[in-house]
């Protein structure tokens, strides 16, 4: 008895390996998750490899968090201000 795939699963192209790398990435160094992602969609255009909503997902999910991280920065830096007072000249 030999187990056997669906029928057009060895015809596939392969996975793009930079959407796999830029999904990852994405959740920890989000603006490097959003440039390879491009990269790798780039990438899959030109050789028809499969992977692209891989590297849409890493290129939203990337963009999401760096605005976030962005934005966190600037409460943080205001309220650091509104505690101690403008430091630098205003």
């Amino acid at each position: 008895m030999t187990l056997s795939t669906s029928p057009g699963a060895r015809d596939q192209a392969p996975l793009n390996q930079l959407a796999v790398v830029a999904f990852v990435l994405a959740f920890f160094a989000g603006i490097v998750g959003v440039i390879i992602g491009a990269i790798a969609l780039r990438e899959i255009a030109r050789t028809g490899q499969r992977g692209r909503k891989l590297a849409v997902a890493a290129i939203l999910i990337g963009s999401v968090l760096a605005i976030a991280f962005v934005g966190g920065a600037v409460v943080v830096f205001f309220s650091i201000i509104d505690r101690n007072g403008c430091a630098y000249p205003c």
